[in-house]
């Protein structure tokens, strides 16, 4: 991976043209949120420490025309919210305040973009966020490495994962910050699932646990018993990797985790041949506000259970709900 003080992103990168990408895609509603974004995130990249300063009344008149633009957006949905944030955040940078105060909105806007599985776009403002390191906001970096090596892999950049998350967690231990240590030893030991070495990951995932228990660190308790009932899943040993989710859907606090852990329950559900207890455990999701990929992804497995049942009413009724969704699911790019 490249220096998280001076991120060496493709030529390209700084043009963001994931966004241009969306901006153009025909019959895109929303394709002014997506220059809106574009517009956002090059007026981050004046902050970067690398470049010459902006001109103070040029800086001035980019936070001002990008805040017009993103003010006048319509809808003002939840993505026009986030980048209003960081304007805002942008306009006190410009005035004096520390470049730091650009981390939070932007990892925030990058994890609502993760949510809505437009993983490209969310790696970009990760990585502008990263380019903005001057050393003085070592929290915020290791939050967006973590972020960054958790965004790699579903596209396909799993070595690249790799050192991320090794270098997040060396800036972890440089800062005392334990919590950050044991994500980014879970986050390698699900990278060793994915290339699939099952039974390193396993081990891995039982010594963390081991570690999180002593902690008393019940995130990284839940991220472990998460991660390792997929492990052991893998390995044919269903009946133990569905306590591992369940557990983990006990431990988890922020819903959108509790429903994750609940998607895999129901999965591990259906693979043991209890169909109605997985339809349940769908159910219950679609009527805890899942976001968009945990709606799809419940109403694809009642599907498929739908069709092991054969149940023709249900199946004609998630294949009518899953046409409407299908326009709103984006392409994993």
């Amino acid at each position: 991976m490249k220096s998280a003080a001076a991120l060496e992103t493709s030529a390209g990168s700084w043009l963001h043209e994931a966004f241009l990408a969306r901006a153009a895609e025909p019959g895109n509603e929303e394709g002014r949120h997506a220059l809106g974004a574009f517009l956002t995130l090059r007026l981050a990249d004046r902050f970067e420490p690398a470049d010459e300063p902006a001109h103070p009344l040029a800086l001035a008149y980019q936070v001002r025309a990008t805040r017009d633009y993103v003010t006048d957006l319509e809808p003002q949905n939840t993505e026009a919210h986030h980048l209003l944030q960081v304007v805002h955040m942008a306009d006190a940078g410009q005035q004096g305040s520390s470049r730091a105060i650009l981390w939070p909105p932007l990892l925030a806007y990058a994890s609502w973009l993760e949510q809505e599985l437009r993983l490209g776009e969310a790696l970009e403002v990760v990585e502008t966020a990263l380019r903005l390191d001057d050393g003085t906001a070592p929290t915020e970096e290791i939050a967006a490495l973590l972020q960054r090596a958790r965004l790699l892999p579903p596209l396909g950049e799993l070595d690249d994962a790799k050192v991320c998350y090794a270098a997040a967690r060396a800036k972890a231990v440089a800062q005392g910050d334990t919590h950050s240590q044991l994500l980014g030893r879970i986050g390698h030991a699900i990278v060793m699932r994915m290339v699939g070495n099952l039974s390193g990951s396993e081990k891995a995932l039982r010594s963390i646990l081991q570690d999180a228990e002593a902690a008393m660190d019940y995130d990284a308790q839940a991220r472990g018993h998460h991660d390792l009932g997929a492990a052991t899943a893998l390995q044919g040993r269903l009946a133990e990797g569905l306590l591992h989710h369940f557990r983990a859907f006990e431990l988890y606090t922020r819903p959108a985790d509790k429903l994750r852990a609940l998607l895999d329950v129901g999965d591990t559900l259906a693979r043991l041949g209890a169909h109605k207890a997985a339809e349940d455990a769908y159910a219950l999701v679609l009527v805890r506000n899942p976001n968009l990929q945990q709606r799809a992804v419940a109403m694809e497995q009642i599907l498929d259970l739908s069709c092991v049942t054969g149940n023709r009413l249900a199946l004609e009724h998630w294949n009518r709900e899953l046409r409407r969704l299908d326009d709103q699911l984006p392409t994993i790019a």
